[in-house]
């Protein structure tokens, strides 16, 4: 009969409080003594996350200045061509001018030959 009234007593609700409580304790416990690691954990977290932040800015940063430069060169080279192209509009008007020049000057030679082969004929006849 001492062992019923044990178990009765072992799983009464009076026991179970206690060992709620004492199983809550012990979880409060090991908390409160793994706080500082968790806290820790947590702030180096937080500090990667802002570093990886302040890298994504600084990589950006860079992007943008090297596309600055890249723009500056692509004007430049703009400019260059540009100058390049209306120097070789001026050469191909001058040579347009030349040919233009010489094939009227051709044109006047045959005029002139012909003439002069009417003129033969006429001292023929």
């Amino acid at each position: 009969m001492d062992s019923v009234s044990e178990l009765r007593q072992l799983l009464s609700v009076e026991s179970a409080a206690w060992a709620t409580f004492l199983v809550v304790s012990l979880f409060a416990l090991r908390m409160w003594n793994g706080a500082p690691a968790m806290f820790g954990k947590w702030i180096e977290w937080r500090r990667a996350k802002e570093e990886a932040k302040a890298a994504d800015w600084a990589r950006l940063r860079s992007e943008i200045a090297r596309q600055g430069n890249r723009i500056e060169y692509l004007e430049l080279r703009d400019q260059e061509c540009q100058r390049n192209l209306a120097a070789a509009e001026r050469r191909i008007a001058v040579l347009e001018g030349y040919l233009q020049g010489q094939g009227e000057a051709r044109q006047d030679v045959t005029l002139l030959k012909s003439a002069e082969r009417l003129i033969e004929e006429k001292k023929r006849d």
